[in-house]
């Protein structure tokens, strides 16, 4: 309802009525002005409440009413008041009604004019329909202009009322012969309306008398103005604050409703009528359940129900139908008290989260996506901020030992490699200089249990939005198995790159040495026949150098065929210590003028290796250091042997001329010697020459069993030569079946062992048979039984030697296989040098398939099949 015209207007209209007529005429005079209209009005005390207008509205000054109302009331005067001028006759009864004996008191002191002028100011106050002034004032009258805001509506009702008004205010001032006329009137055509106030001037004694009461009421005149101007501010600051008040309702973007103790309307703000496409009137008394979805009504039902109990307060969320389809809703509701703390009612304020539920509906999938993409992925994902420290790390960081809870807050570098922190450390400075917002590393982290893993990372740079760095997204992957490929077949390549560099010598070799050995033979025979004939000193010298050369040829064909053959070592187990011995005699004539010590350690593991081709490595070294001993005067040879690391170890020690340092790192080269025309710095006999071919072949065969050859040297003071060969036991130690356990291994499964060499399958046959495995082995000693047994068999697993008796190798047995059965899990164990160029091509296209180089230690091929079994149990694009 609009706020026109104050009720401070209309109290002394019913009041005037109930006197003359009753209380019921007052109240049907309402009744009938009201009609069927359903006018509703702020409570004064809860603006947010509306509530319909009653006859104790319209007497309380603390209400206002729009003119149509007024209007209404104005133009139902004539059906209770009797005359010919019922307006003016109610407006002048309304005014002497309105004022107190006090009041009528005070007028009179007052006189009518200084009433006329408090008249117009308060009529502007409480009367918002027009503005009030005072065009003339005298000691006899007054005219007051009425101007009414454009689009106010007049009625001859409206302007009978105000001159009753003024003839009452005249009569109340105690002015005679009082007489209101109306100068001008819109309604005629003016303007504006314009009343004017004649009176008499009263009597001499009556003025002196008033002047008199003045003289002494002066202070008590002034509190009185002063207390009718505080009611009427107060008034007016409780308009205002009621005007504010709805202001803020009706332009309140939230929705805010009140509820009875039934769950109905009592109010609901503009913005809530808006959003449901219903006027106030129509909402009043519904139920706030017919509003909510369906699925949220018993929800809502008890929360309402909640806001009766203490804390008397609740927050909710809820759906509903609205003119723009379903939208959600946030309520915050709070119960009402009476003065007796009981509840009374129930408001609420809600707020349209639509948008935000969406966003965090979106939100929540990508939440879910990306904890999907997080949780299955191998890749290590982690967020970081600028100090760096972890924000967030993915559930694959497990496999390096550690939980993300536990790496979350911990300093970025904790798993990484001391020697790979500089590098992050220049590329995390740019990114916080701003130069920097995406890089490409290769970096270490190192596990719990200290193993190294190789990772290939994108580190992408977030940036605030002043520019500064604010997050560090890293995605790395484990290359690991890549950078181990690699190296294999970066080994496989250097082999084979040597391989071919010596297959021209090789073939050379191979087809001359028969021949050439033959002409050495015959050259040697009959230079010892003639050194038995021969009787001169200078004849037989030459002889003998003749004899000497044949036999260093010889030698030289030996080692540079043995050099150049491909083999691929034929292993049994047998003891180091009984093969130095061995070595040692063969050697005895050579070792006559030098002190060898052996310190031989007892209870040494039987080594798994080719017998001649230790034999053979034995004897190059020891013909090593007895040259090198050939000019000192007390030459030394210690020979010790012992285990270390699950590795046998034997050591050769001299006390001879040693190695210069820069050429170390040439002494495994084919060919290189630092003897005979290379001695320049006479640290050998004049008569020792080298072939160049003793240490690479020893690095070779010893590389053929994984194992290592170290040297080290001082150049007048000796050489030590370490040689280092895996331990490869016949079963599964203790603790190695303890370690195999607690991996969970794979049990019960059915494989097919393919190796000629028996000294081999046994052992592997052992440990795959036995705790923890406990699998079933069937045994192939070639290649054609193989296949003949995996035709007739179901085997989970196929291990596999290369080289095999026969015209079928192991590359045809696994042709074969793979053309009846794709997934099989094979592993090669094998070292020779074809099978290594070829042999990680095929594992890039084979997912199925391993290798380990022979020999191999028993936990590796254990933990390989493993592997293997593992990945075939894993569904297709995991693993």
């Amino acid at each position: 309802m609009e706020k026109d015209i104050n009720c401070i207007n209309f109290k002394g209209l019913f009041g005037y009525i109930e006197n003359r007529f009753g209380k019921a005429i007052a109240v049907k005079l309402v009744e009938d002005a009201l009609g069927s209209e359903g006018y509703e009005i702020p409570n004064k005390n809860r603006p947010d409440l509306l509530e319909p207008v009653t006859i104790e509205h319209l007497t309380d000054p603390s209400y206002w009413i729009s003119n149509t109302l007024s209007l209404s009331l104005l133009s139902r005067i004539k059906t209770v008041v009797p005359g010919p001028a019922p307006e003016q006759t109610a407006g002048k009864g309304a005014v002497l009604e309105t004022l107190s004996k006090s009041d009528l008191f005070f007028a009179k002191l007052l006189g009518p004019k200084a009433l006329a002028k408090k008249a117009a100011r308060v009529n502007r106050k409480f009367n918002r329909t027009k503005d009030v002034k005072i065009s003339s004032l005298t000691d006899t009258s007054v005219t007051v202009e009425l101007h009414y805001r454009k689009g106010v509506k007049v009625t001859r009702d409206v302007c009978n009322w105000n001159l009753g008004i003024y003839d009452g205010i005249a009569e109340a001032s105690g002015a005679r012969s009082v007489r209101v006329t109306e100068v001008k009137c819109i309604l005629r055509g003016d303007d504006h309306c314009e009343i004017r106030v004649d009176w008499q001037v009263p009597s001499l004694f009556k003025r002196f008398y008033v002047s008199f009461l003045k003289l002494f009421a002066r202070d008590l005149i002034a509190e009185y103005e002063k207390t009718v101007d505080d009611r009427d501010s107060l008034i007016e600051e409780l308009s205002a604050s009621e005007r504010k008040y709805r202001l803020l309702i009706e332009n309140q973007p939230d929705l805010v409703i009140k509820l009875d103790n039934n769950g109905r309307f009592q109010f609901a703000s503009p913005s809530y009528c808006r959003m449901f496409g219903k006027p106030a009137s129509r909402l009043t008394g519904q139920k706030i359940t017919d509003h909510v979805y369906k699925g949220d009504r018993e929800e809502i039902s008890k929360n309402i129900r909640a806001l009766y109990h203490p804390p008397h307060s609740v927050r909710v969320e809820q759906r509903a139908m609205t003119t723009l389809g379903l939208k959600w809703f946030s309520w915050v509701g709070t119960a009402v008290f009476d003065n007796k703390k009981n509840v009374i009612a129930v408001t609420a304020v809600g707020r349209d989260i639509t948008e935000h539920k969406l966003v965090e509906e979106a939100l929540k999938k990508s939440e879910t996506l990306f904890k999907l993409i997080t949780g299955y992925t191998s890749a290590l994902v982690s967020i970081h901020d600028s100090s760096p420290k972890y924000i967030f790390a993915s559930p694959s960081h497990r496999r390096l030992g550690y939980a993300p809870e536990e790496l979350v807050g911990g300093s970025s570098f904790t798993m990484l490699v001391k020697e790979d922190a500089p590098v992050m450390l220049e590329a995390l400075n740019k990114a916080r200089k701003g130069t920097l917002s995406k890089a490409f590393v290769d970096y270490r982290l190192r596990g719990k249990n200290s193993e190294i893993h190789h990772f290939r990372g994108a580190f992408d740079a977030v940036f605030a939005s002043d520019g500064t760095l604010e997050k560090i997204i890293c995605v790395g992957e484990d290359i690991t198995e890549l950078r181990q490929a690699q190296v294999q077949r970066e080994k496989a390549l250097s082999m084979a790159a040597e391989s071919k560099k010596l297959a021209l010598v090789g073939q050379v070799a191979g087809k001359m040495s028969h021949d050439f050995n033959n002409i050495l033979g015959i050259i040697m025979g009959i230079s010892e026949l003639a050194l038995l004939d021969s009787r001169d000193k200078a004849i037989n010298k030459s002889l003998e150098m003749i004899r000497d050369q044949s036999m260093r040829g010889k030698t030289l064909t030996k080692n540079l065929v043995a050099f150049a053959k491909s083999q691929e070592p034929k292993q049994e187990f047998f003891q180091i210590n009984e093969k130095i011995g061995l070595v040692l005699e063969l050697m005895r004539k050579d070792l006559e003028k030098i002190a060898v010590k052996a310190d031989l350690a007892p209870d040494m593991a039987d080594l798994l290796a080719d017998p001649a081709m230790v034999q053979h490595a034995l004897v190059n070294l020891v013909q090593n250091a007895v040259h090198a001993l050939s000019k000192k005067e007390r030459p030394e040879i210690r020979i010790r042997t012992f285990c270390r690391d699950r590795f046998i170890n034997f050591e050769i020690e001299d006390n001879g001329c040693g190695i210069p340092r820069e050429h170390l790192k040439n002494i495994y080269e084919p060919s290189f010697t630092l003897k005979g025309s290379k001695d320049v710095v006479s640290a050998y006999e004049n008569q020792i020459k080298g072939t160049g071919y003793g240490m690479a072949n020893v690095k070779k065969y010893i590389r053929q069993h994984n194992g290592k050859v170290t040297v080290d040297s001082v150049e007048g003071s000796g050489t030590r030569v370490v040689v280092s060969l895996p331990v490869i036991q016949k079963e599964l130690s203790p603790g190695e079946k303890t370690e195999l356990g607690s991996e969970s291994p794979h049990t019960g499964k059915s494989i097919l062992l393919v190796e000629d060499e028996k000294v081999i399958s046994d052992v592997q046959f052992r440990i795959l048979t036995q705790d923890p495995c406990r699998h079933k082995v069937d045994i192939a000693y070639d290649g054609r039984t193989a296949m003949e047994m995996f035709d007739k068999n179901q085997y989970d697993l196929i291990s596999l030697d290369y080289v095999l008796p026969g015209r079928v190798n192991g590359m045809g047995v696994y042709m074969h296989i793979r053309q009846a059965d794709t997934s099989v899990p094979i592993v090669f164990v094998s070292g020779n040098l074809e099978f290594l160029e070829s042999v990680e091509e095929l594992r890039r296209k084979d997912p199925c398939l391993a290798h380990l180089s022979k020999p191999c230690g028993n936990m590796d091929y254990l933990s390989c099949i493993n592997r293997l079994f593992t990945r075939s149990q894993q569904p297709p694009g995991e693993g």
